[in-house]
């Protein structure tokens, strides 16, 4: 998603960034062809304001899956019972305990900028992230990113990291009882929802975020380990061959496909779309569990 530069500048210069030349310099720094700007730790109060950027793509991670959804961003509750966050929408659940940094970044691209915000975990990596798009508002962005400035090496928030899974979630969807599929039925389900137009509800997440989003897929693709199944505005992306287990378990009244890592932790999983016909979503998954099933 760019925001152009001075045409006249076939290859802007980062110093030259009208976000970056408004900061201190100190609160800026230039590394692997991207200024990173260091962000205040209060997570609450940086979530906040997100909404007025106007349409972003938020996304949401681990080292085996992602997923996004442009979209304007949900206004974000803290929950009574400790540091976490949920968005009212229910799309969005947060454990404060694990994040660590937040950075804006800004890259050169061609002719253009890409705007993001990052949130780190203690290891440094990316758990969950902010991109503006050609419909954001960067002024109010950047209003933002001036207020909120801070020393870029420094990584603000608790530095006790909570190390959990993110299957304490709620939106984990948990359950007793799971049937093993072969690995080639997730595949084999992104594939057939976007030949036919079918919708689903995405849910990836890590131990700081989770995020859940509806997709109703209108490509496939395979590229080396990853498959995607997305749209304009949203899409996933799942490490396929690095999996240990796909299965199959009932939660409620419907089923769910879910995946899971070398290390047991969960990948991804995969429920009915909003006001789904239970049965009929029940019935498509139980074939495919049956054309794929590991079970003995």
């Amino acid at each position: 998603m760019l925001h152009r530069a001075d045409p006249n500048d076939p290859r802007p210069a980062l110093a030259g960034n009208p976000l970056v030349a408004s900061l201190l310099r100190e609160n800026v720094r230039f590394a692997d062809g991207r200024a990173i700007i260091g962000l205040w730790g209060d997570w609450n109060a940086l979530l906040a304001e997100i909404p007025a950027f106007g349409k972003v793509l938020a996304i949401s991670r681990n080292s085996h899956a992602v997923l996004g959804l442009i979209s304007e961003y949900p206004e974000v509750d803290s929950m009574p019972c400790g540091p976490c966050g949920c968005a009212v929408d229910g799309s969005l659940e947060f454990d404060f305990t694990a994040w660590a940094r937040a950075v804006a970044v800004v890259e050169a691209r061609g002719s253009g900028w890409l705007y993001a915000v990052e949130f780190s975990d203690g290891s440094g990596e990316v758990i969950h992230k902010i991109c503006l798009t050609e419909e954001s508002d960067f002024e109010a962005f950047r209003c933002w990113v001036e207020l909120n400035q801070t020393l870029a090496g420094l990584p603000p928030g608790c530095g006790n990291s909570r190390r959990s899974s993110w299957l304490e979630n709620s939106l984990m969807l948990a359950a007793a009882g799971a049937e093993l599929l072969q690995h080639e039925a997730l595949r084999v389900f992104f594939q057939m929802t976007a030949a036919e137009r079918s919708a689903f509800r995405a849910i990836v997440g890590n131990d700081g975020a989770v995020q859940a989003v509806q997709i109703s897929p209108r490509i496939f693709r395979r590229n080396g380990q990853w498959i995607f199944a997305g749209e304009r505005t949203s899409g996933i992306h799942v490490r396929i061959e690095r999996l240990a287990e796909v299965f199959l378990q009932n939660v409620g009244e419907f089923l769910a496909v879910k995946a899971c890592d070398p290390e047991g932790r969960l990948v991804c999983a995969v429920a009915p779309p909003r006001h789904a016909d239970c049965r009929k979503w029940n019935a498509t998954l139980r074939e495919l569990a049956g054309n794929f099933s590991s079970s003995p």
